[in-house]
């Protein structure tokens, strides 16, 4: 019995195309491998990461990685993991920089009136 990984790599051309390892099965309207992988539809590009170094963070996409612009090819080493930050996580981001930069200037506030107590009175 196959494994899904072998019956991956079945399809996977690592010779005729230079550095790339071009996917020889379906290819979805977006012009990228397609397959079913772990019981759902997924690229090519992405199976074949897991493949190499295991499951993808969540949060994470694959962009190509220059020069490479071969949308068909599979080669893990021609992919970049990049994380993916939402706007919303953006906009959660903004809200805490802002809290704490409040916090921060409190903090200064108090630190200024601190030290003012401790600087010895003229007379």
């Amino acid at each position: 019995m196959t494994t899904e990984a072998e019956a991956f790599w079945a399809n996977v051309d690592r010779e005729n195309y230079g550095h790339c390892w071009i996917w020889g099965g379906k290819i979805h309207r977006t012009g990228y491998g397609q397959l079913r992988w772990n019981g759902r539809p997924a690229y090519a590009h992405r199976a074949a990461y897991e493949i190499v170094t295991g499951t993808m963070p969540i949060g994470c996409a694959l962009k190509k990685r220059a020069p490479c612009t071969d949308k068909l090819c599979v080669r893990p080493e021609h992919w970049v993991l990049e994380v993916f930050v939402s706007p919303m996580h953006i906009i959660q981001l903004e809200k805490r920089r802002d809290r704490l930069k409040k916090e921060l200037e409190g903090v200064e506030s108090r630190l200024a009136l601190y030290q003012r107590q401790l600087k010895p009175h003229d007379s």
